[in-house]
């Protein structure tokens, strides 16, 4: 993805940007790196950050057809720039044999190349879902044939804009070589009395059970249209629930109070697929999140 060497853009549907909680994370990377990067400050960072509000889904489509290719067309075309500007930073009549003038230009360089726009690596969308649920025209009564008729044009507009956008940002990931990271929501799975509870036998591959209920069980949002977009699907789970650990084989469990959070691969090419909801199993991994971000647990 670039590593230090790309930006990140945030698209939300649900709320402001979490300015104070990448104030922290900022404070503690510059701190952590200090020794490798120490050039490197709290404002590049943040100016390697974009951050745009979709309200609805006409701004969103918006976005997505229009500005979001735009800034990383633009993103790269900068990059370009700068580096080409680089090789050119001398003074005239100075030579790289020139001790200190060799020296200020190197400096002049580093100055620069750190204070760059980065090229776009990373696309966050919070969330993908919010938009096309919160603009569904749902019938109240199953009489009121008008709102019936504009449900089921909802259904066909909804499913051809979620293919629109699907297109869209794989064309992007696939042409400038990102990655794009969609948040979805959960719903439940009802089932009739009876019915076997088996993962084997339900119907998609991306039901899982909640991590705080086995018996539980849940989908993603945006059904099999969305589905058949993507190329990867974990489950972030977090459970109130106190956690029971034994640091050491013939030690006395110790209950945590932080929150057992899991990250899940429901399924990937790349990796093992679990839907189970047993976090010890592959295909889990637990983590917490503090000032710092995000950081895996043992």
């Amino acid at each position: 993805m670039g590593g230090l060497d790309g930006s990140a853009v945030w698209l939300s549907t649900e709320g402001k940007f979490p300015y104070g909680r990448l104030e922290s994370m900022i404070d503690h990377f510059i701190a952590k790196h200090s020794e490798v990067l120490p050039e490197m400050d709290a404002d590049e960072i943040r100016d390697n950050i974009y951050f745009d509000s979709m309200a609805d889904q006409e701004t969103q489509l918006h976005i997505f057809n229009y500005q979001l290719p735009v800034l990383i067309h633009d993103s790269r075309a900068l990059q370009d720039y700068d580096e080409v500007d680089l090789t050119q930073d001398r003074e005239p009549g100075e030579s790289e044999s020139e001790g200190s003038g060799a020296n200020n230009g190197e400096q002049r360089k580093t100055q620069r190349r750190s204070r760059r726009r980065k090229p776009v690596k990373l696309i966050i969308v919070d969330s993908i879902t919010n938009n096309f649920r919160s603009e569904m025209n749902v019938p109240i009564s199953s009489e009121d044939q008008k709102t019936k008729q504009d449900f089921k044009s909802s259904i066909l507009q909804r499913s051809a804009d979620i293919c629109e956008i699907g297109l869209r940002l794989r064309s992007l990931a696939d042409h400038f070589g990102l990655t794009v990271v969609c948040v979805n929501q959960v719903t439940d799975v009802f089932l009739s009395p009876g019915t076997a509870t088996s993962l084997d036998f339900l119907e998609g591959p991306s039901t899982f059970r909640a991590l705080d209920n086995p018996t539980q069980l849940k989908k993603p949002a945006l059904g099999l249209v969305w589905e058949n977009t993507i190329n990867v699907r974990v489950v972030l789970q977090r459970t109130r629930s106190p956690e029971h650990r034994n640091p050491h084989p013939h030690s006395e469990a110790v209950v945590s109070s932080e929150p057992l959070r899991t990250l899940t691969v429901i399924f990937s090419p790349w990796g093992a697929n679990k839907r189970g909801g047993n976090p010890t199993e592959s295909g889990h991994c637990r983590y917490r999140i503090d000032e710092t971000g995000v950081v895996g647990v043992e």
